[in-house]
């Protein structure tokens, strides 16, 4: 509903103050889908400027927009490799850098660590976590909870489209006996 592809069954859904259908609120917005079909024949920068044409961005800021992605996502490297020879982790990437594109105030985040391995889900936590400290709203939809716990400083559990507990992470933690599965233990306690 966020991303304006669904219609609230009952209420309203604003972004930005606006209907998540209207193109000013898109243009603020940044999606990651749990499953991103990159094209496997293209490259990292390809794909990356792709999306940054996309975005209406000039080719020169385009350009530029997408060596600084593929620095931050840590992709510098493999920019002139086709995507189709990465692995899972590394493909994660240039999608969030490709999501990044438009320097959106909100990004979506659908399963951002689901299919990783550890090393990979280390690189898109830290990632995420250093978006977040320079200050861009991140929403998170997963059922990972250590990951959330580790990511959130806020959590809400949906049961059948409404909020059924949740609250800011550092108090669930403080009153859990397991700190280290503070928000598996609440999640059990509400559902």
């Amino acid at each position: 509903m966020i991303l304006g592809l669904l219609t609230p069954s009952a209420g309203s859904v604003k972004l930005f103050g606006l209907s998540p259908r209207a193109k000013a609120a898109r243009a603020k917005l940044g999606y990651l889908p749990e499953l991103s079909h990159l094209h496997p024949f293209l490259t990292a920068e390809e794909t990356v400027l792709y999306y940054a044409g996309l975005s209406g961005m000039s080719r020169a800021a385009a350009r530029k927009r997408t060596s600084e992605l593929l620095a931050q996502v840590k992709l510098s490297a493999a920019a002139k490799r086709p995507v189709g020879g990465f692995s899972k982790g590394m493909a994660r990437r240039v999608a969030i850098a490709s999501a990044l594109v438009a320097e959106p105030e909100l990004l979506v985040l659908d399963e951002p660590t689901s299919g990783l391995d550890p090393i990979g889900t280390r690189e898109v936590k830290e990632l995420i976590t250093d978006l977040a400290s320079r200050g861009m709203t991140v929403l998170i939809t997963s059922h990972q909870l250590f990951d959330m716990q580790d990511l959130c400083n806020r959590v809400a559990i949906l049961s059948n489209g409404k909020i059924v507990g949740g609250g800011a992470v550092k108090d669930i933690v403080e009153k859990s006996a397991d700190k280290r599965h503070a928000l598996e233990d609440y999640f059990a306690g509400v559902v």
